[in-house]
């Protein structure tokens, strides 16, 4: 399957595409999360994983909604933080309703 590029700069393949708002995801140098692997590379694996699957995608929160799901292959990290007791009580007033 070949990647291309659009003239606009988005990424493309023959099922998924990164847009303006996915490249950003690799371009932004200061997010934490950044996505620091080659772009066409990464959406080649993308689709590799969707054909390993029998090309299904899984049910979002409304029908138009889809989802594919992929090993974190290229070490993405996580901005989440587990809650544990030495951390909890900083979370206290998030979560008041008062």
């Amino acid at each position: 399957m070949a990647v291309s590029t659009s003239p606009t700069g988005m990424i493309y393949g023959k099922t998924f595409w990164l847009d303006s708002f996915a490249l950003r995801q690799f371009d932004d140098i200061s997010s934490a999360s950044r996505i620091v692997y080659d772009k066409s590379e990464f959406l080649q694996k993308v689709h590799d994983a969707y054909e390993a699957s029998g090309g299904k995608l899984a049910d979002g929160y409304a029908p138009f909604c889809k989802h594919v799901f992929v090993e974190n292959f290229c070490g993405v990290q996580s901005n989440a933080l587990a809650i544990t007791d030495a951390n909890r009580h900083l979370w206290d007033y998030a979560w008041r309703t008062d």
